[in-house]
């Protein structure tokens, strides 16, 4: 600010000092002779007139343009309209002088001069200085100042737009390595889930595996009781062969007939054996099923050896078509899933027998019902029913109602899993008219695993 004061003083104190150096020439000019101040006076006046004229025409334009106008107003002096009216004042009195001089070397034609430059020397510094460069330079350096300013702001907004350019590289790139943890993180787990699949898939197999080794010894005894009877009726006949050869007694129709008893002796045990393979090899392939069938068979290898050796009794019940009583499975997982069944059945029976008087009877029910959607198998007994502790998680595994001795606590567990992945049924149970019942529901237009 101070500097802009200087700069304004000095040009004040040049045109002040350009004024009095203009008078001293006329002066001095008036001793030499009257043309040569006429002739500087005229020439003054002639080159400032010229220089009006020459900026009026070139600044119509300006003068045409009303933004200008009304942007620019506040920029212009109001000493122009002094400095024009001091102009008007000095050139009334320069006609004045000029109108009453008598001499052309006496005081009113040299003031009427004098006045007459300084009439013109106020029009040019209100018209060039006041009017027209001071307010430009300050409209110019106004203008400067806002290019400074919105420099500033651009550069300040810049330096913004750059740290926040920069932030977002950080947050990019800390979203990267986010992403890159994460990337590592979910294969790490995918690795986990896979060995935790694995290991399960393998504890799975074991257990099955443990089912299996548990019911071999029992499946053995379930042999051994099948050919009991048979071969005590291949033990007599041989007797009998070799007392009637020792008697003299043999003829040809008696050898033939204890032949015929010997290999229909065999030929059951033959079928035994048949049975029991088929009940241990699993299947290599989806088949079509029949539940009675598998019913039979199981009552056929286990039936008679439970009535007899466990005074219990097994009664079948078929409701509906016996053609509905199909589906497509693997038929030695079901059949695994009806004897473990049956075996709890059984076991409930005999524990519930050793605390009962001697009228107790234990009996299994095993219902079938098939309609055109599914099939429903239900095995139901009288041995008491399973805890109410107990119930809710029977199906978990190592959990058991019998004694450590007697159970392993796997069966259930692995029938469950059989009938929901494998076959894609529904087992569930529940206590019901003192005993417990265990429902297989089975979808027969299901896709089997």
């Amino acid at each position: 600010m101070e500097n802009i004061i200087k700069s304004y003083n000095l040009k004040v104190l040049k045109s002040n000092f350009l004024l009095g150096f203009l008078i001293l020439v006329l002066v001095l000019s008036c001793l030499y002779g009257y043309l040569a101040y006429h002739t500087i006076v005229e020439l003054f006046c002639i080159v400032i007139a010229f220089c009006l004229f020459t900026l009026t025409c070139n600044t119509r334009q300006y003068m045409e343009n009303k933004y200008l106008l009304f942007k620019s107003k506040r920029f212009f002096h109001k000493d122009v309209l002094d400095l024009i009216a001091i102009s008007i004042f000095f050139t009334v009195l320069s006609g004045l002088c000029f109108t009453f001089y008598e001499d052309l070397y006496g005081y009113l034609n040299v003031s009427g001069h004098i006045l007459k430059v300084m009439s013109y020397y106020f029009i040019y510094k209100a018209i060039f200085l006041m009017g027209l460069n001071k307010p430009f330079n300050l409209l110019f350096r106004n203008i400067g100042a806002e290019k400074e300013k919105l420099e500033e702001m651009v550069l300040e907004r810049t330096n913004e737009l750059t740290a926040i350019n920069q932030k977002l590289q950080n947050e990019i790139n800390l979203k990267k390595l986010v992403e890159k943890d994460l990337l590592s993180l979910n294969q790490h787990l995918e690795k986990r889930v896979e060995e935790e699949v694995n290991n399960r898939y393998q504890h799975e197999q074991m257990l099955i595996q443990q089912s299996k080794m548990a019911s071999m010894g029992e499946i053995i005894s379930m042999i051994a009781h099948q050919w009991k009877q048979p071969l005590n009726a291949i033990s007599l006949t041989v007797e009998d062969v070799k007392d009637t050869y020792v008697y003299n007694e043999m003829s040809k129709e008696s050898l033939y007939k204890s032949i015929e008893i010997i290999h229909s002796q065999i030929k059951f045990m033959s079928k035994t054996i048949d049975n029991f393979r088929d009940f241990l090899m699993p299947a290599k392939k989806q088949q079509i099923i029949s539940v009675k069938k598998i019913i039979d068979d199981l009552m056929f290898m286990f039936g008679e050896s439970y009535r007899k050796a466990h005074n219990l009794e097994i009664i079948v019940k078929i409701k509906g078509s016996e053609s509905y009583l199909s589906f497509v499975g693997c038929s030695t997982e079901f059949k695994q899933v009806l004897l473990n069944l049956i075996n709890n059945a059984r076991d409930a029976i005999i524990s519930k027998n050793k605390l009962s008087d001697n009228g107790y009877k234990g009996t299994i029910l095993i219902f079938l019902k098939g309609t055109e959607d599914e099939i429903i198998v239900t095995v139901q007994d009288n041995g008491g029913g399973i805890p109410a502790y107990v119930i809710d998680k029977i199906y978990e595994p190592y959990v058991s109602t019998k004694s450590s001795e007697n159970g392993t606590g796997l069966g259930l567990y692995l029938a469950k899993k059989i009938v929901e992945e494998k076959i894609g049924g529904v087992l569930s149970v529940r206590n019901n008219d003192g005993g417990a019942q265990f429902t297989i529901t089975i979808k027969r237009n299901c896709d089997l695993k």
